[in-house]
């Protein structure tokens, strides 16, 4: 498991750089504050398209180096939580590799690894060229801990308890699916039985068959009738915006329109030239951000603006 803390304020959008590389197991903390809260959109795609579990943490305190300080004590906490696995700072801050080597010393019975980098690709290159040895399993860390206070063997008690308990419930919930089944099996040939005493018809296999046949047919014509309907109800939802998403689809995932889908059909029913356009979004999304959508749409800002005012 590998864990990267990304100083926002520091490294911006950069330092994202090969989160698309990351396995599903991963963990990325995105330190942001008011001064350093934009991404590029690129940045973003990456993001949405990485197995990576991806969080963002709002470091909304002021004063000097007041990210810094958040990052390394969840640095800290994380090690002690895991008690294994690749820890990475990516900033440029050299102020960080104190705290680095202060963290490698006082955990130095765990199968840890930490350090500070650029970007993530760069920490990526880094720990596969330096495996960790050893494993948490019978580690002289997990004994250590232990002994001080027995937190860390309570709390990984916890997690595999909430894993048996998480199993138990999805057999539970197979269990009801399949007693489900077959109540609703029950309860048709029950209600066929009934139909057949209140008409004193006798219960004759071959009519039965073909009434359920017809039965079926019915109801698979409803179904696509009703399928028909909802498709169509989904597509007059937002016919106004469906000319942003024709226009992004070769440029951007469906994830990512979605988010700017209505702040670019505001900007195009608002601003009457380019350089509008362009304030409009950067007053709205930041500088980065801002920028980047103004890229994208002012090549065929005319096109895109009588579309938006339809």
């Amino acid at each position: 498991m590998r864990f990267f803390f990304i100083d926002l304020e520091n490294v911006r959008s950069n330092g994202l750089e090969g989160v698309l590389s990351l396995e599903a197991d991963d963990q990325v903390l995105v330190f942001y504050s008011e001064n350093a809260n934009n991404l590029t959109i690129p940045t973003l795609e990456n993001i949405n398209n990485s197995k990576a579990t991806v969080k963002f943490i709002n470091t909304n305190f002021v004063g000097s180096n007041a990210m810094d300080f958040q990052i390394v004590s969840l640095l800290g906490a994380m090690i002690e939580r895991h008690k294994q696995g690749f820890f990475s700072i990516i900033s440029h801050d050299n102020g960080f590799k104190s705290a680095l080597t202060f963290c490698e010393r006082y955990f130095s019975d765990y199968p840890i690894s930490v350090g500070k980098f650029d970007n993530i690709i760069s920490a990526i290159a880094y720990d596969l060229k330096h495996p960790i040895k050893g494993s948490a399993e019978g580690g002289s860390g997990a004994i250590k801990k232990k002994k001080k206070g027995g937190s860390g063997a309570s709390k990984q008690v916890e997690r595999d308890d909430k894993a048996v308990i998480t199993g138990r419930k999805e057999a539970h919930a197979d269990s009801q699916a399949t007693a489900s089944s077959q109540n609703d099996a029950g309860q048709e040939q029950a209600d066929r039985l009934g139909a057949q005493e209140q008409t004193g018809a006798a219960p004759e296999k071959k009519e039965g068959r073909s009434r359920r046949r017809r039965r079926s047919k019915s109801s698979d014509t409803e179904n696509s009738a009703s399928k028909a309907q909802n498709t169509a109800e989904t597509v007059s939802a937002g016919p106004d915006m469906q000319y942003i998403y024709d226009y992004l689809k070769d440029m951007l995932s469906v994830k990512t329109i979605d988010v700017y889908a209505s702040k670019i059909h505001e900007a195009l029913l608002v601003a009457n030239t380019k350089d509008e356009l362009h304030k409009f979004f950067k007053n709205k999304c930041g500088e980065d951000e801002g920028e980047a959508l103004f890229k994208l749409l002012h090549g065929d800002f005319e096109n895109m603006k009588r579309k938006a005012r339809k």
